[in-house]
């Protein structure tokens, strides 16, 4: 399957990469004490060490938060198409206490949510193409997928 990054990975791997860079440079002062014992005061180092530690450790942990779940298909745009069987709407926050208009496209057997304005173009019949990724829903077993518009062909032509 043909899928693109979403921004949310780049995000969670430049976290990795910093938390990696924390432990290098905990075991590179480390290593640096090590070989310079005589002009270090032993509880100077033993603070500074667990200070790089303890930020390597909450680094870490807030780059694997930051990217739960840890699936692929929550951080992957991936092509979905087919012929669309249900078109409907539902207002949902957009969260800045207002409201948009969000379109819920059935297509072959798949719901799938897209929050533009050419979702309303879309009607049954119609093949459309949409890059979708697994939105998570926490303490839901039923995750929905969140979709960006791609294209609408009615009739063989495209419409959008």
């Amino acid at each position: 399957m043909n899928t693109e990054p979403t921004a949310g990975l780049f995000v969670g791997g430049a976290l990795g990469i910093l938390a990696a860079a924390l432990i290098v440079a905990a075991v590179g002062l480390l290593i640096a004490t090590i070989w310079s014992r005589d002009s270090c005061r032993s509880d100077t180092f033993f603070h500074a060490m667990l200070w790089c530690l303890a930020t390597g450790i909450v680094v870490g942990a807030g780059t694997l938060v930051s990217m739960w779940p840890l699936k692929h298909e929550y951080h992957h745009w991936a092509p979905k198409s087919g012929t669309v069987s249900e078109v409907n709407r539902r207002l949902v926050s957009d969260n800045d206490h207002g409201m948009q208009e969000a379109y819920l496209i059935t297509v072959n057997g798949n719901l799938y949510s897209v929050n533009e304005a050419r979702g309303g173009a879309v009607k049954p019949g119609d093949f459309i193409r949409l890059k979708c990724k697994k939105a998570y829903v926490w303490g839901s077993s039923n995750h929905g997928w969140d979709c960006k518009w791609h294209q609408l062909k009615r009739d063989g032509k495209v419409i959008a």
